[in-house]
């Protein structure tokens, strides 16, 4: 019960992200459903394949292994290959469930991939956001109830979705949620990113982000570990970078189109940055 992801491994989620899509992806079952339980209904398990088992309403006791649970709505159980235990429901407020079996496969094979279960999310875990799980789970149930290829396309793409979605809560109840970049510093970097052809001044970002020079110049520092005005730059040269590779415009043509009076200058800065011409980093692509 108590094995589960290390939410405070330094390289968690840079693992996690290189994980999934490239040593394993989900494979969702047929074997999936949204049903109210019978008045008579248990539930004895021991499991071929994974199983996520999601309380909509009631509720119930159980155990997986030697280990007591109990469960109410939003109550989300991650069942592995090998769980055993039962399952039974209060007779007064009947189980309404939410389920989907699946199995977790080599991309380049499409046969099984043995996980260590310290690479899962608890196998009984009280979601934080209910809704975030229940209905991209309900959206795997009818896709595959349809049975057709692009049906289960789309459901092995909001499985993998629905998975990243269990870590973070799984995070989030360990109190050990992933790190994200302050709201207002992610509103500043688009402003930024819109606008290749200007050079934002600091003063009119924090405008936009509704915060003190100062105070966003800190922001920018810890949470993109760069200066603001380091930024603009990274912004102006990935744009850059991308028209001279993509597109037929003159070197003379983009320098004017990210607002560059002097052609000179802008070859300067690529130079600086990529460490070769535009004319060369275009012929590098």
């Amino acid at each position: 019960m108590g094995d589960r992801l290390d939410y405070r491994g330094r390289d968690v989620w840079t693992e996690l992200a290189a994980s999934l899509g490239r040593t394993y992806v989900p494979e969702p079952s047929r074997h999936s459903g949204h049903v109210r339980c019978g008045p008579e209904w248990s539930w004895r398990f021991s499991l071929q394949d994974f199983d996520l088992w999601l309380v909509c309403k009631g509720r119930g006791r159980g155990a997986i292994g030697d280990q007591p649970v109990t469960v109410s709505p939003g109550t989300l159980l991650v069942l592995r290959p090998g769980d055993t235990g039962w399952m039974a429901q209060d007779s007064d407020d009947r189980l309404t469930v939410t389920f989907a079996h699946f199995a977790l496969v080599a991309p380049a094979t499409g046969l099984p991939v043995d996980l260590p279960a310290d690479r899962l999310p608890s196998r009984h875990l009280r979601l934080t956001d209910f809704r975030a799980v229940h209905e991209p789970l309900l959206t795997v149930v009818r896709l595959m109830e349809r049975a057709g290829p692009l049906a289960l396309l789309e459901a092995r793409l909001v499985f993998a979705h629905l998975l990243l979605t269990i870590v973070c809560q799984d995070a989030v109840a360990a109190g050990l949620a992933p790190e994200i970049v302050d709201p207002r510093v992610q509103t500043v970097m688009r402003f930024v990113r819109e606008r290749p052809a200007e050079r934002p001044t600091i003063q009119a970002a924090a405008a936009v982000a509704r915060v003190s020079p100062t105070h966003l110049r800190r922001l920018f520092a810890r949470e993109v570990g760069m200066s603001f005005r380091s930024y603009v730059l990274r912004s102006r040269m990935e744009q850059a970078r991308s028209m001279l590779c993509e597109s037929a415009m003159s070197v003379s043509e983009i320098a004017r189109a990210l607002g560059y009076v002097d052609v000179a200058l802008f070859s300067r800065q690529v130079r600086a940055y990529f460490g070769m011409s535009p004319s060369d980093l275009r012929q590098a692509r």
